[in-house]
């Protein structure tokens, strides 16, 4: 087989898709961001938390209040099988 041509992608997974941890093991094959976070956005039942991983901006969902303050380093856990491509163009691929 013919290798593939490498192209710029997007990889994405919903707040709601990821979990948080300051130190706990992440699942084989998680996609695991050291991150830092810069909001808290309290919501009812749940949160967001805002943060800054690897020079990009990402968006957690938390149940609860969240235990996470602006300021802190966490771990943000997101599972192999809740992760999306996206080409050039914003279509989805893979």
């Amino acid at each position: 087989f013919a290798p593939r041509e490498a192209r710029a992608a997007t990889l994405g997974f919903r707040p709601e898709d990821a979990d948080v941890t300051f130190n706990a093991e992440a699942p084989p094959g998680a996609l695991v961001l050291p991150a830092l976070v810069e909001a808290v956005e309290p919501v009812g039942a749940e949160s967001f938390l805002h943060c800054a991983a690897g020079g990009n901006r990402i968006v957690v969902r938390v149940a609860g209040r969240a235990t996470a303050t602006v300021g802190n380093q966490l771990r943000v856990v997101a599972k192999a099988e809740k992760l999306h491509w996206f080409d050039q163009t914003g279509k989805r691929v893979g």
